[in-house]
Protein backbone atom coordinates (compact mmCIF):
# COMPACT_ATOMS: atom_id res chain seq x y z
CA UNK A 1 0.00 0.00 0.00
CA UNK A 2 1.36 3.42 -0.97
CA UNK A 3 1.33 6.25 1.50
CA UNK A 4 -0.49 9.43 0.62
CA UNK A 5 1.30 12.78 0.31
CA UNK A 6 -0.51 14.06 3.41
CA UNK A 7 0.73 11.07 5.42
CA UNK A 8 4.25 11.70 4.15
CA UNK A 9 4.05 15.36 5.20
CA UNK A 10 2.70 14.39 8.61
CA UNK A 11 5.49 11.87 9.07
CA UNK A 12 8.13 14.41 8.05
CA UNK A 13 6.68 17.03 10.39
CA UNK A 14 6.67 14.50 13.21
CA UNK A 15 10.31 13.59 12.51
CA UNK A 16 11.26 17.28 12.46
CA UNK A 17 9.54 17.83 15.80
CA UNK A 18 11.36 14.84 17.31
CA UNK A 19 14.70 16.03 15.92
CA UNK A 20 14.13 19.52 17.35
CA UNK A 21 13.19 18.02 20.71
CA UNK A 22 16.40 15.94 20.71
CA UNK A 23 18.50 18.98 19.75
CA UNK A 24 16.92 21.08 22.50
CA UNK A 25 17.52 18.29 25.02
CA UNK A 26 21.18 18.16 23.95
CA UNK A 27 21.38 21.95 24.28
CA UNK A 28 19.90 21.78 27.78
CA UNK A 29 22.70 19.36 28.68
CA UNK A 30 25.36 21.49 26.91
CA UNK A 31 24.23 25.13 27.17
CA UNK A 32 27.64 26.47 26.17
CA UNK A 33 27.63 24.63 22.83
CA UNK A 34 27.66 27.20 20.04
CA UNK A 35 27.01 24.41 17.53
CA UNK A 36 23.84 23.27 19.31
CA UNK A 37 22.49 26.84 19.53
CA UNK A 38 23.05 27.19 15.78
CA UNK A 39 21.49 23.77 15.09
CA UNK A 40 18.36 24.64 17.06
CA UNK A 41 18.22 28.01 15.29
CA UNK A 42 18.43 26.36 11.88
CA UNK A 43 15.71 23.87 12.79
CA UNK A 44 13.38 26.54 14.15
CA UNK A 45 13.93 28.70 11.08
CA UNK A 46 13.13 25.73 8.82
CA UNK A 47 9.87 25.24 10.73
CA UNK A 48 8.94 28.90 10.32
CA UNK A 49 9.55 29.93 13.94
CA UNK A 50 11.58 33.04 13.16
CA UNK A 51 11.41 34.49 16.67
CA UNK A 52 12.66 31.23 18.15
CA UNK A 53 15.39 31.04 15.52
CA UNK A 54 16.44 34.62 16.24
CA UNK A 55 16.67 33.82 19.96
CA UNK A 56 18.77 30.70 19.27
CA UNK A 57 21.17 32.51 16.93
CA UNK A 58 21.43 35.39 19.38
CA UNK A 59 22.31 32.91 22.15
CA UNK A 60 24.94 31.36 19.86
CA UNK A 61 26.42 34.82 19.25
CA UNK A 62 26.48 35.64 22.96
CA UNK A 63 28.13 32.30 23.71
CA UNK A 64 30.65 32.82 20.90
CA UNK A 65 31.63 36.22 22.32
CA UNK A 66 31.87 34.75 25.83
CA UNK A 67 34.11 31.89 24.71
CA UNK A 68 36.28 33.93 22.33
CA UNK A 69 36.49 37.44 23.79
CA UNK A 70 39.82 38.27 22.14
CA UNK A 71 39.15 36.84 18.71
CA UNK A 72 39.54 39.53 16.07
CA UNK A 73 37.59 37.66 13.40
CA UNK A 74 33.84 38.13 13.88
CA UNK A 75 31.43 35.20 13.60
CA UNK A 76 30.31 36.20 10.11
CA UNK A 77 27.72 33.44 9.67
CA UNK A 78 26.03 34.28 12.98
CA UNK A 79 26.02 37.99 12.23
CA UNK A 80 24.50 37.35 8.78
CA UNK A 81 21.78 35.07 10.21
CA UNK A 82 20.93 37.61 12.90
CA UNK A 83 20.68 40.43 10.36
CA UNK A 84 18.56 38.29 8.03
CA UNK A 85 16.15 37.22 10.78
CA UNK A 86 15.85 40.74 12.17
CA UNK A 87 15.00 42.02 8.69
CA UNK A 88 12.22 39.47 8.10
CA UNK A 89 8.72 39.94 9.47
CA UNK A 90 8.43 37.84 12.60
CA UNK A 91 6.04 34.93 12.61
CA UNK A 92 4.71 33.44 15.79
CA UNK A 93 4.21 29.74 16.24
Amino acid sequence: MMSSPSNDRYGAAQEQAQALQAAQKALDANPDSIFLHVLVGEMLEAQGDLQGALAAFDAAHVEFCRQYPNLRTPPVYLLQKLAQLRAEPHKRR
